[in-house]
């Protein structure tokens, strides 16, 4: 299955699901992917927050130029709009449900991505290196997948 469409879910949407659209379209802008769309929402958010500025910092220590977000509360409609959901953690894949097209980093990686949020720079640092170790991964899965 072509996959045109992937969101990433955490609690927030203001820490680790943004950076990992961010990170992922950096990703697929690098390797001359176009046409996946690319979204974040968080399980329990408040619709219209900033990412927050050590997230932007982690984006910007990484080389990449953060573009404009806003949060998205998940609702079960997305799961109709999206070829692949990741979320972040084993517990958002259980609080959306056990679906073929729901995945958490822990099924990619082997590992959950931890919530920096409240944390230093450097934790959000770290959680930015973890989450695009975990979608490099990904990606490759992406491109298997592209060439079937």
């Amino acid at each position: 299955m072509k996959i045109n469409s992937i969101m990433f879910v955490c609690t927030g949407n203001t820490c680790r699901s943004p950076m990992a659209e961010q990170i992922f379209v950096d990703i697929l802008n690098s390797n001359g992917e176009q046409g996946v769309k690319v979204a974040s929402s968080g399980l329990s958010c408040i619709n219209g927050m900033d990412m927050t500025e050590e997230a932007k910092q982690a984006l910007v220590n990484m080389g990449l130029k953060p573009y404009p977000h806003y949060s998205t509360r998940f609702d079960m409609r997305m799961l109709a709009e999206y070829d692949l959901i990741v979320t972040m953690t084993t517990t958002h894949k259980f609080m959306i449900g056990i679906l073929d097209k729901v995945f958490s980093m822990q099924d990619i990686v082997g590992y959950d991505i931890s919530d920096p949020y409240g944390g230093t720079q450097e934790d959000y640092d770290d959680c930015a290196y973890s989450i695009k170790k975990g979608l490099l991964v990904l990606f490759d899965e992406y491109k298997k997948q592209s060439s079937n």
